[in-house]
């Protein structure tokens, strides 16, 4: 199947015939890429980075050794792998909405606006990811009141608020996306939300009465960072399936 040649990246749609799969095509105009390889890339590096937390957390917790290998991977702390890896995700899905707002801006579309808007949130989460922002948020917060203190993670009280005005001044936004695609973005916010907001939320209990090298907390932070990293993996996923059908980029669907 050819490949038309236009000026930016361009995505075809092929099918697999006889059980041989397409050949990824390319020229300097034209770039084809998986999204069934990316989807799967995205599974993999989630299931690594969780089970190496898991096990050099575990071994601190039943052998009482702290390994240095656990800072490493440990999803818990800041500034190590999977901290990178967040990082760099929730940048990628920035981009692509900062893309996404470009082509609609060109297009004169009415919700231009809200794609950048969108862009720059992911931009700031991207920076707080490596900058702990709401980690000194909970800290100021804690300081109002005892009772916060055993809410580790206090910057949930001012994100609570943040959800509920997003929600009211990008409803319109959402409701104006097919059902399809309605249901994409929807299931990428809750899952990220239920992590970074819910999950997260339990996990600060937990420590608080349990501590934090108890196995429940253990287990609450790496299911908390589970959902964050698969719900950003599927927002990326479903923007690059947006693009695919409304912008200029395409990429081989397997």
């Amino acid at each position: 199947m050819g490949i038309k040649n236009i000026s930016t990246f361009h995505l075809t749609e092929t099918k697999v015939i006889n059980n041989h799969a397409p050949d990824i095509q390319t020229n300097e105009n034209n770039l084809a890429i998986s999204i069934k390889f990316l989807t799967n890339c995205f599974l993999w590096i989630i299931v690594t980075i969780v089970c190496l937390s898991l096990l050099t957390r575990f071994y601190t917790f039943y052998f009482h050794k702290h390994a240095y290998i656990a800072n490493l991977f440990d999803l818990d702390k800041e500034w190590n792998f999977p901290t990178y890896y967040q990082t760099f995700t929730l940048l990628i899905s920035s981009l692509l909405f900062l893309l996404i707002a470009n082509i609609k801006k060109s297009q004169s579309d009415r919700f231009a606006k809200y794609w950048f808007m969108m862009g720059s949130i992911f931009l700031i989460m991207s920076i707080d990811e490596n900058v702990q922002l709401h980690e000194q948020t909970s800290q100021y917060f804690q300081n109002f009141s005892p009772a916060l203190k055993m809410m580790r993670f206090a910057w949930v009280l001012p994100a609570f608020i943040f959800l509920v005005g997003f929600g009211v001044a990008f409803l319109k936004f959402f409701l104006h996306f097919n059902n399809k695609y309605r249901k994409l973005f929807f299931l990428s916010a809750f899952i990220y939300v239920l992590g970074a907001w819910g999950i997260e939320n339990i996990g600060g209990f937990f420590q608080y009465f349990y501590g934090q090298d108890s196995a429940g907390y253990i287990l609450l932070t790496n299911l908390e960072e589970t959902f964050e990293m698969t719900g950003i993996a599927i927002l990326i996923i479903t923007e690059l399936k947006y693009l695919k059908e409304n912008g200029k980029i395409q990429f081989i669907l397997n």
